[in-house]
C-alpha cells in the first residue's frame, strides 16, 4: 500500500490565509478505502448519494465525491463547481470567483482548484451567501472532488473558518 498526502498548502492560491490550524483529532475513511481525512472533534460525517461523504462542523461543511477511473479533469471540475448546497435552479446565476481553474500536479494526480461565492434563493443551513472552494484530483485510478462550504461572512481575511476547511482538505491521504 502506498500513501499520498494532499498538500493543499503548498500553493499560495490554495493556502487561502495564514490562521491557526486546528487540531484534527478524528480520522474518517471513505467506504471504498481509497482515502482518509481528518476533522476536529464534534464534526459529523455521513454518507450521501453515489458513494459520497459529507462532513459538517457547525456552519462549515465539506463534500467528497468519488468516481472510479480517471475522468476528464476540466469537465469533472466544472461539474463539481456546480455541486452547491442547493440545486443550480435555486441559486443566483452570478458567481464571484476568487480564482478559477488553478492547476498543478500532486504526485500522480492532476489537480484543479477554484473558489467562489454564491447566493441561494432561500437560506441553506441558515445562510443565503456562501463561499465554496472546489478541489478536483484525478489520478491513481480514481477521480475525487472535494467541495468546502462556509458562510461568506466567516470566510473573509485570515479567518478561523478558512483555516479549518483548508486543514481538513489538506488532511486527505490516498491509499492505493
Amino acid at each position: 500500500m502506498s500513501v499520498l498526502f494532499v498538500a493543499v498548502f503548498s500553493c499560495p492560491a490554495w493556502a487561502g490565509g495564514k490562521s491557526a490550524v486546528p487540531t484534527l483529532t478524528l480520522e474518517h475513511q471513505h467506504p471504498n478505502g481509497s482515502f482518509t481525512f481528518r476533522t476536529p472533534e464534534g464534526w459529523t460525517v455521513k454518507p450521501i448519494a453515489n458513494e459520497g461523504l459529507e462532513a459538517w462542523g457547525g456552519d462549515l461543511g465539506l463534500r467528497f465525491t468519488v468516481q472510479p477511473g480517471e475522468q476528464g479533469l476540466d469537465s469533472l471540475h466544472a461539474a463539481c463547481i456546480d455541486e452547491g448546497l442547493a440545486p443550480l435552479s435555486e441559486m443566483d446565476p452570478y458567481r464571484h470567483f476568487d480564482y478559477e481553474y488553478v492547476g498543478g500536479l500532486l504526485a500522480d494526480r492532476r489537480v484543479l482548484d477554484t473558489a467562489h461565492t454564491v447566493r441561494y434563493d432561500a437560506p441553506v443551513h441558515g445562510h443565503r451567501d456562501w463561499h465554496q472552494r472546489t478541489l478536483t484530483l484525478v489520478g491513481g485510478g480514481q477521480s475525487l472532488c472535494i467541495m468546502a462550504y462556509a458562510p461568506t461572512e466567516s470566510w473573509k481575511g485570515k479567518s478561523p473558518a478558512k483555516a479549518v476547511l483548508n486543514a481538513v482538505m489538506g488532511s486527505v491521504t490516498f491509499h492505493r
